[in-house]
């Protein structure tokens, strides 16, 4: 199947030939069919990152690096339940597809986009009313208080359009569809570098803003992708979606969470874990410099999830698809084929980010404190790599099988009771520092991954109904 063939026909008929490719082509090509717009969606989405932190970092300093990344890290508990609807939506979609039951997909799709609407606006006020408490908790202090805050309340204002943005692009995903989220990304990442700059720094005749103007860029950015994806979802063979009756349907709602719900604790266990980690490091003599360490670390490793998110999202399509055509067999050989690209892929990026750690953390940051935090970080988080790559990808497989629970209790062993204990004991209690912190938080990666591989194999996600 080539791009000028799918351009070509009609939205019928490009899906009908998405869903052939993911259920009965070659899998090496379904599984690179599928991975690769993700895989520069994500690098888009990076590059954004690395852009505003940069822009943050040289031009506001240290303490707004820690004001920007500990808005984002309490905006983060946010974005794992949203996470949770999606999962289901994704899960939903791809098995109907691959069924070929047009009817229940675009009853799957309208239904997540009003439980996504629903549920940004349950959690809203709760969020504005909660910032700063949660932010001085994670370690916010002094002049950073006042800039995490306004930072997070202007980031949460758009809480409704960010969940419709994820929801709209897990539809596309359990399509098959991937380059329709690429071009979306595309263009969000575009309008907020350009919001970013004018906003941050004042250019022309707006306003100097700082990190306010960071936040705001990313509502706009919102906006402007939502609007855009609604267009492709018109064009799209679940454009049906679109017209049916705007009406909530508990039922629909039940089954979506049944699968999300366990995926929404695994986000929050996640966002919350590493929001009580930056309240360990915040427990650290050089609390300011090692937390600013961490989201420069993680900002810059960032590039190195990319593939394995790519991958763990083609694995999401082309088993749900794969299990909807009856075809278990095809969709287990597809998350291996998925998972031994993104080892290939993540080992790669993985020595590139131990030799030249040093250089990245001085895209960051001119901090002479900082930069050797940041470099020891990506140093030791580089050797997990691999193993976070096979825990993306088997946590993507069964997601698609709709099989939420299993890594959910495998994040809260990993996260909870491991590395959390563990890393306040060596860090604190020992005075290990933040050596131990990052150490630790490397060794519970890679037994996540082990983990994983061993649940996958067992194989009770094949039978796992929706």
């Amino acid at each position: 199947m080539t791009d000028e063939h799918l351009e070509s026909t009609t939205p019928t008929d490009q899906q009908e030939l998405l869903v052939t490719t993911i259920t009965e082509g070659n899998v090496w090509r379904a599984v690179w069919f599928l991975s690769w717009p993700t895989m520069i969606s994500m690098f888009l989405s990076t590059a954004y990152m690395w852009i505003n932190r940069i822009f943050v970092g040289k031009g506001l300093g240290t303490e707004a690096i820690d004001a920007v990344g500990l808005g984002g890290q309490a905006l983060m508990v946010i974005f794992s339940v949203v996470m949770g609807v999606t999962a289901g939506t994704t899960a939903l979609v791809s098995r109907f597809t691959g069924a070929r039951s047009q009817e229940e997909a675009e009853q799957s799709a309208k239904q997540s986009i009003i439980l996504s609407i629903i549920v940004s606006l349950i959690i809203t006020l709760p969020s504005l009313a909660l910032a700063e408490p949660a932010l001085r908790w994670m370690g916010a202090k002094g002049a950073v208080v006042p800039m995490a805050v306004s930072y997070t309340v202007i980031c949460v204002l758009s809480t409704a359009p960010f969940f419709v943005l994820l929801v709209l692009a897990a539809i596309f995903r359990g399509l098959g569809d991937m380059k329709t989220p690429l071009y979306v990304t595309g263009l969000v990442t575009v309008v907020n570098i350009i919001a970013d700059y004018l906003l941050i720094f004042g250019i022309g005749p707006f306003p100097k803003m700082g990190s306010d103007g960071a936040a705001l860029a990313i509502g706009i950015s919102r906006i402007a992708g939502v609007a855009a994806s609604i267009y492709w979802l018109l064009r799209s063979p679940l454009k049906g979606s679109i017209f049916r009756p705007w009406t909530p349907h508990l039922g629909w709602f039940v089954r979506i969470m049944k699968i999300g719900g366990p995926a929404i604790l695994q986000g929050l266990m996640f966002s919350l874990g590493f929001t009580g980690y930056l309240w360990i490091l915040g427990k650290l003599d050089n609390s300011l410099e090692a937390q600013a360490a961490f989201f420069i670390g993680s900002g810059a490793e960032a590039i190195a999830y990319m593939p394995g998110f790519a991958f763990m999202m083609a694995a999401t399509s082309l088993v749900g698809q794969n299990l909807g055509a009856r075809r278990a067999d095809r969709a287990e050989h597809g998350a291996w084929i998925c998972a031994w690209q993104s080892l290939i892929v993540m080992t790669a990026m993985a020595a590139i980010f131990y030799i030249f750690a040093d250089p990245f953390s001085r895209i960051f940051t001119k901090d002479a404190h900082v930069i050797p935090l940041s470099v020891s970080y990506l140093r030791i988080n580089a050797i997990s790599e691999p193993f976070f790559g096979f825990a993306m990808v088997f946590s993507g497989a069964m997601q698609g099988a709709g099989d939420t629970k299993t890594p959910t209790i495998i994040a809260f062993i990993t996260m909870w009771l491991i590395r959390l204990p563990l890393t306040y004991v060596a860090s604190i209690m020992y005075g290990g520092g933040i050596t131990a912190a990052w150490i630790i938080m490397s060794g519970t990666t890679i037994l996540r991954g082990i983990i994983m591989i061993i649940i996958f194999m067992r194989g009770k996600w094949k039978t796992v109904e929706v």
